[in-house]
């Protein structure tokens, strides 16, 4: 199947995007016009989306691992891991209950965020041989999507644990599409794959997934200022 089916098949129809499979065949990417990371009143506040959540489970993988069950624990230490850094941070959810696509955007809006973290677990059927970690932007989100996925595949094959790199893609995800600040969607792993499921169920990885993501996050702000 191809990338563009296998989200077809694991999104709700909102949120099904339009995918440039690979860098060879990708058009020349819009130009990244990012501002500083730098909200009204001086300070950056992220927005850390755990997708999914409530009636929508998400992704169901091996070992009927629900997608809604890694990526929260990680999206709150992502979180949190931000917070002791100085970093403001508000939750589109902190429990598991359901969020509508545009009201995570609205609430990003409102809260006057400066980026967007959206958080989430992949799958695909019939090909446990697919692994590895996916960032997703569109426009204005490119720069931060590059550097969110650098930091994370190199912090985490650092720590022990293979991180496949399955690059970074554009996408119109509904809540990358509409957001008015640099935005990204960071897909950890497959939970349809043996070994990557193994993992994403393990605390011990969990952490060291969120502190990678929260690395990447931090790296693009000090860059960005």
């Amino acid at each position: 199947a191809s990338d563009t089916t296998r989200i077809a098949v694991n999104r709700p129809a909102a949120e099904v995007p339009i995918i440039v499979p690979n860098a060879t065949t990708r058009p020349a990417p819009k130009q990244d016009t990012s501002p500083p990371v730098r909200a009204t009143n001086g300070r950056v506040l992220v927005m850390i989306d755990p997708g999914h959540g409530g009636k929508d489970p998400g992704a169901i993988g091996l070992g009927s691992l629900r997608e809604v069950d890694v990526i929260l624990p990680i999206a709150k230490r992502v979180a949190d891991i931000l917070n002791k850094q100085g970093i403001a941070v508000k939750m589109t959810r902190n429990g598991d209950n359901f969020v509508g696509l545009d009201e995570r955007v609205s609430m990003s809006r409102e809260a006057g965020a400066t980026l967007f973290v959206s958080i989430h677990a992949n799958s695909i059927d019939n090909r446990p041989d697919v692994n590895g970690l996916e960032t997703y932007h569109y426009n204005i989100g490119q720069s931060f999507a590059d550097s969110v996925h650098r930091v994370v595949v190199d912090y985490v094959n650092k720590n022990g644990f293979y991180l496949n790199d399955r690059s970074v893609r554009s996408a119109r995800f509904l809540v990358l599409r509409k957001s008015t600040i640099p935005a990204i969607l960071v897909e950890t792993g497959y939970l349809t794959s043996e070994a990557e499921s193994a993992r994403l169920r393990r605390d011990d990885y969990q952490k060291v997934m969120a502190e990678a993501i929260a690395k990447g996050i931090v790296q693009y702000i000090k860059d960005r200022n």
